[in-house]
Order: structure tokens, then C-alpha cells, then sequence
């Protein structure tokens, strides 16, 4: 009877300890969140301030942008200055990184899996409209280079805190006066196709 039972407890041991190995590990951890960057649409619209030589020029900028791949981009902006009566249209090359390439991504309020760095550099015309007896209309050739970056809350939704960009427009206003070399600063919202 002692064989049977002492049996019976190695059969019983052999049995659990296989099982007892096979127990499930924990799931992994899911990766943290990832900005859409394979190509598609972004569009944002943004409010400007334009610091140019002449008059404050306050207005808005519309910015479309067609992701090539992971960091590249084509990307124009038109910006509509109130006065005097001016539209600058830009495009050219941007190139985006995300902020976790330079910092540490963490959980909190200042999550950097959710900003993405730009900078750009475009060429366009500066089209400006002096206003007189007959209106004159002036183009001049417009340089811009910027950078600035983007926090998504959703990988559709984007909030633009800064976009930075010195833009050379050169353009004649009011009199004779140099609209050119002027600071844009725009902040908007951006939504991605």
C-alpha cells in the first residue's frame, strides 16, 4: 500500500510540475502611441502675426502639406495680411521628426510621443495691392524658412503651438514702403487624411 501511495505521488508531481512551469506570462506592454507619418493629407489652418518692415500686418495662414514618408513632406502656405492688402504663397520641402528622437518619451502631460519637430524652406511670390486712385499691383519673389512643431491628441487631430518662419517677400505699400524680411508667427490646429 505505501508502494501504491508513493506511486501515485510521483505520477502526481510529474504531472504538476510541467504545468505548474507552463503557467501564462503576463501580456507585453502595448508600444506607446505613434504619430501617423506614412504618407497622407495634413491641413491646418492657423492664425498669424506677421513683424515685417512697414505697418503690423495681422491676418491668417492656411498650411497643406503631402507626407512623403516618415520625415518628409511637401508643404505649401499661402498667408493673407490684412494690411496692407498682401498675399505671400509659398512652397517647398519640410522635414519632421518626432520629439522622442531627441527626448525621453514619458507619461505624463509633456508626452513626447506626441510632438513632432518641423522645419521647412520654401520659395513663392509676394502679390500686394497698393491702394490709389487706380490700385497697383506689385509681385516680387518670397524666400521663407521656419521650422516649429505640432501636438497630436489623436492621430487625426494636431494642435500647432508655434510655427516659426522668417519670410523675405519684398513687396512696395502704402507710399513706396518695403513690406519684406518679416517674422510669422502662426498657431492653429492641424487635421490629418
Amino acid at each position: 500500500m505505501k508502494k501504491v501511495a508513493t506511486l501515485l505521488a510521483v505520477v502526481l508531481l510529474l504531472m504538476v510540475i510541467p504545468v505548474m512551469g507552463q503557467q501564462t506570462a503576463p501580456p507585453p506592454t502595448p508600444p506607446p502611441p505613434t504619430l501617423q507619418t506614412l504618407p497622407g493629407w495634413n491641413v491646418a489652418v492657423n492664425g498669424s502675426f506677421s513683424s515685417a518692415n512697414g505697418g503690423t500686418n495681422n491676418g491668417f495662414a492656411l498650411t497643406q502639406e503631402l507626407r512623403l514618408s516618415d520625415h518628409y513632406a511637401i508643404r505649401a502656405d499661402e498667408y493673407l495680411l490684412n494690411d496692407p492688402n498682401t498675399t505671400v504663397t509659398l512652397g517647398g520641402l519640410e522635414y519632421r521628426l518626432p520629439a522622442t528622437a531627441i527626448f525621453k518619451s514619458t507619461q505624463y502631460a509633456a508626452n513626447a510621443s506626441k510632438v513632432e519637430l518641423f522645419a521647412n524652406a520654401e520659395l513663392g511670390t509676394a502679390h500686394a495691392t497698393v491702394p490709389s486712385t487706380s490700385p497697383i499691383t506689385v509681385r516680387h519673389l518670397a524666400v521663407g524658412i521656419g521650422g516649429g512643431f505640432d501636438v497630436c491628441v489623436s492621430t487625426n487631430v494636431c494642435i500647432r503651438p508655434l510655427d516659426l518662419k522668417y519670410v523675405n517677400g519684398g513687396v512696395m505699400t502704402h507710399g513706396g514702403q518695403v513690406l519684406g524680411n518679416g517674422i510669422d508667427l502662426e498657431a492653429g490646429i492641424g487635421l490629418r487624411f
